[in-house]
């Protein structure tokens, strides 16, 4: 009989997570960045439609945003098992406002191309790299191991959260500012890029509050002068996670998986959506903004289930992760067949309530079973998406 692992959240573990100073600063920075960062998901794809029509141009972009995430994602791990986390994630976040006041001027001035599209889509990437897996390391720091599900219901369902209002927001405040004209609706994209700036600003003050956080594997102060082993080099540290990982069965077959749903499942959506409003729903930005919105809001259910159904052991993870995946697949195949936006929002929240329920198991999962020393390396390998 195979034992079941519950997941208990007495209510003084409430208390214990959200009683944290620096972890109520640190969901404050992220409600905020996360809130602007879905203006920015829904302007720019709209964006590319809006200039050029072509769904080709588009996925270049993503392409060049995920080259410096691919490329560099793992070292930025291996920086925040080196480094302050605090550090790094501020250099990342202000490097990002300025990105996006950058952007917005380009767009606002009517300067917006597609080369400086592309050129913004690296850039972009490359901040990403160093600051997603700081940030999903700064969890288990604050949280520890007795709180970190919790700690990770309350992340993600913020992320899944400002996911599900900031897209509706979105699209609503660009066709208000627009008037079905293109110069309208560049005025209000280049508007909703500056908001998102505004709003990182502030999520850049958030964590500025922090107290410096040391990374996980810093050695002990206890620890005698002298007798500290050598500092791996970057490359070192790099093989060294990256040895692990592949090493230890149930971390590879956990990242290979999310990986594979990342590639078949996220990026057909994310491609695909702008295209199926433009093309057969004859939408504007606000169905846009519905049925990302659907996909947010099924990953916020998701990430509940997550923190109140059963825990799943070893042996249960694989079946239930294939069949859930499955039937994200399936509800793929609805979506690219719809020609109705009620059962458009139908599929992508029946997408997103298995990712949102997947990524959260599988992340606490590798989180409690990764050495601290290397959790910086692990968690850069789920940001690579």
């Amino acid at each position: 009989m195979i034992a079941i692992n519950r997941t208990v959240h007495p209510r003084n573990a409430w208390h214990s997570v959200l009683g944290q100073r620096d972890f109520r600063l640190l969901a404050l920075s992220e409600t905020l960045w996360l809130l602007g960062s879905q203006f920015y998901a829904l302007a720019l794809p709209w964006l590319v439609m809006k200039l050029t029509g072509d769904v080709g141009v588009l996925g270049m972009l993503y392409v060049l945003v995920a080259i410096p995430r691919l490329s560099l994602t793992t070292v930025g791990g291996v920086l925040c098992d080196r480094f302050s986390l605090k550090t790094l994630m501020v250099m990342a976040v202000a490097t990002r406002t300025i990105h996006l006041a950058l952007l917005a001027w380009f767009v606002l001035s009517g300067h917006s191309s597609t080369w400086v599209l592309y050129v913004f889509g690296f850039a972009y990437g490359v901040m990403e790299a160093f600051f997603h897996p700081a940030r999903r390391t700064a969890v288990p720091l604050l949280a520890g191991t007795k709180d970190l599900p919790l700690a990770n219901v309350i992340t993600y369902g913020i992320e899944q959260a400002m996911g599900f209002v900031g897209p509706v927001l979105a699209g609503v405040t660009i066709a208000w500012l627009g008037a079905g004209t293109l110069e309208a609706d560049t005025r209000g994209i280049g508007l909703a890029f500056g908001l998102d700036a505004v709003l990182t600003l502030a999520a850049v003050l958030a964590l500025c509050a922090l107290r410096p956080l040391a990374p996980i594997g810093t050695i002990s102060s206890t620890t005698p002068i002298g007798s500290e082993p050598a500092e791996p080099g970057v490359l070192a540290s790099l093989w060294a996670g990256i040895r692990h990982a592949w090493g230890h069965r149930e971390t590879r077959t956990l990242v290979l998986m999310l990986a594979a749903l990342n590639l078949f499942l996220i990026s057909p959506v994310v491609l695909g959506v702008p295209w199926l409003v433009e093309h057969r729903l004859e939408g504007g930005s606000a169905t846009l903004g519905l049925l990302m919105s659907g996909l947010a809001g099924g990953a916020l259910l998701g990430t509940a289930l997550a923190g109140s159904l059963p825990r799943l052991n070893s042996r249960q993870m694989w079946p239930v992760f294939i069949a859930v995946s499955g039937l994200g697949v399936l509800a793929l195949a609805v979506l690219a067949v719809s020609s109705s936006v009620l059962l458009g929002v139908f599929s992508t929240t029946l997408i997103g309530a298995g990712l949102g329920y997947l990524t959260v198991t599988a992340t606490t999962w590798l989180q409690e079973c990764t050495p601290p020393a290397l959790m910086g390396r692990t968690m850069s390998l789920l940001s690579m998406k």
